[in-house]
């Protein structure tokens, strides 16, 4: 009888056992109604920038849901920057601005482990993101300010190397918050633009710039030999002038490219204290072309990564590779 008991209770906790163990192999969580609520709502309704993304994933990790969430922020910003007609501006991009906008203020994640998807809820809450922007624009229109006084300070003493850097400082900033205008832009539906211009600052630039030279001292119109370098240094006065003056430009970036030449430069590429650069062609190398020519220019993407606006002031040296027995020809001038 104690047996048939003992046996009677082994078969009753197994059943339970097993029934335990089949609904815990059934139970799924529901997805949350945010998926398909938010999926078919528009990104911009409510309170709320929001958007729902599907990734196909394996498990997540903790480093694969945070590249999740910067895709899907981005995504988000996306949305927000290409609700108009009008272009993008080619400002900060989007990486700097998930470097520098706050934190999402929804973040919800679910795992679809049989259909091996990770759903995404990003959002920010429009009034804390326009304060942000907001902040952040003034912060930069201070900056611009401050740069513009500067500028002309330096105009006024002549120092016309601080007055370019001052400048193309103001313009950088400028550049850098462009993204971050729009998108303020977008939150108010407000197009209008107000304090400095980019156009402005280029204009002063160009006053300055227009009025800058740079002249070949030596070391023009040499005669090169191949795997030789040349026989003289080559430098260059940099200067800026007005009404038959000639100030010079101290210690500005001065870039070199090669156009036709081919060929080692070494030399320090700023000018110096009187305007003057000078740099070594060390190496030369055979070309096709009866006229190598080395431009030289002032190198204005030291300060800001778009030149496109202002005018180059370049100058061309030329060399022309001949045979060992070929005298050299007058290198001045």
């Amino acid at each position: 009888m104690k047996l048939l008991k003992l046996s009677f209770l082994s078969i009753l906790i197994l059943f339970c056992g097993c029934t335990a163990i089949k609904r815990n192999k059934i139970k799924i969580p529901p997805k949350p109604l945010w998926i398909a609520d938010l999926s078919n709502t528009p990104y911009g309704s409510g309170k709320y920038f929001s958007r729902v993304v599907k990734i196909t994933s394996k498990q997540p990790t903790d480093e694969s849901m945070l590249d999740a969430e910067k895709y899907a922020r981005n995504l988000l910003i996306e949305n927000i920057m290409e609700e108009s007609d009008e272009p993008v501006p080619n400002g900060d991009t989007f990486l700097s601005l998930e470097k520098e906008l706050p934190m999402l203020d929804i973040r919800e994640y679910f795992y679809d482990q049989e259909a091996s998807a990770l759903y995404i809820l990003v959002a920010f809450n429009k009034s804390n993101l326009k304060e942000y922007l907001l902040t952040k624009l003034h912060d930069a229109q201070e900056l611009v300010q401050n740069s513009i006084v500067l500028a002309e300070g330096f105009k006024k003493e002549k120092d016309y190397t601080k007055a370019i850097i001052s400048y193309l400082e103001a313009l950088s900033v400028l550049d850098y918050s462009a993204t971050k205008k729009y998108l303020y832009q977008k939150i108010e539906n407000d197009s209008s633009s107000d304090g400095i211009t980019a156009a402005q600052i280029e204009a002063e630039i160009q006053t300055i710039i227009l009025n800058i030279r740079i002249d070949i001292v030596s070391g023009n119109n040499q005669r090169a030999i191949i795997d030789r370098p040349l026989n003289e240094p080559i430098k260059l006065l940099v200067y800026f002038s007005y009404d038959g003056l000639k100030s010079p430009l101290k210690n500005f970036p001065i870039k070199v490219n090669l156009l036709t030449a081919n060929a080692v430069v070494q030399g320090v590429l700023s000018t110096d204290e009187n305007g003057f650069i000078e740099f070594s062609v060390t190496k030369v190398f055979n070309t096709q072309h009866a006229s190598n020519i080395i431009e030289v220019l002032l190198d204005f993407e030291q300060f800001i990564g778009d030149t496109k606006k202002l005018i180059p002031v370049k100058t061309n040296v030329i060399y022309e590779i001949s045979s060992q027995d070929q005298p050299e020809r007058d290198t001045h001038g």
